[in-house]
């Protein structure tokens, strides 16, 4: 199994190509663009076993970041992925638990997009990317706020009316996957 490990900030692309062969995962190469949309974004690509190799170069968009990646990747003769996950970091009122990448899933991101609208739309941008050039590999989606999903309904609430909580606000947590 070749997992391609996706990772949107709002103007950041991190990504790591693991082996997740029958010990422990194994990291093949990691790559992160920064400054994403601006005029000066760079890109750091390295192996596992070689040093860094940082290039200026501007990425209008998260999915041009991770097409170039995805190229390097090839270019490079390192194995295709066979599976992605993403770090998503608010799944809204009704994605509360890592789970498989589906089309009603990304529709709920969608549709959550104002809970978290600097890093939603870029990791959205992501997945379909991978979507769009993968099509054949399962995706999974991991939201930081699932780490506190377990929370009893008494943390989660702030005091406010329960209108605003039928809303969506509510205690959700943050950061869970690190």
């Amino acid at each position: 199994m070749i997992v391609l490990a996706v990772n949107c900030g709002s103007s950041s692309l991190k990504l790591g190509l693991y082996d997740g062969g029958a010990n422990s995962p194994r990291l093949l190469c990691e790559a992160e663009a920064e400054e994403i949309g601006g005029d000066r974004g760079g890109l750091e690509f390295r192996s596992a076993d070689s040093h860094p190799v940082a290039q200026r170069c501007g990425f209008p968009d998260h999915q041009s970041a991770l097409n170039f990646i995805l190229d390097e990747i090839a270019r490079l003769s390192f194995p295709a992925p066979t599976t992605a996950g993403h770090r998503i970091v608010h799944g809204g009122p009704h994605l509360r638990a890592h789970q498989r990448l589906t089309p009603r899933v990304l529709e709920e991101i969608r549709a959550a997009a104002t809970f978290a609208p600097l890093h939603l739309p870029a990791a959205i941008s992501a997945m379909e990317a991978v979507t769009h050039r993968l099509p054949h590999i399962p995706q999974a989606v991991c939201f930081d706020t699932a780490f506190h999903r377990t929370l009893p309904d008494v943390t989660r609430r702030f005091a406010l009316p329960r209108a605003l909580a039928d809303q969506g606000v509510f205690r959700y947590g943050f950061h869970g996957l690190s």
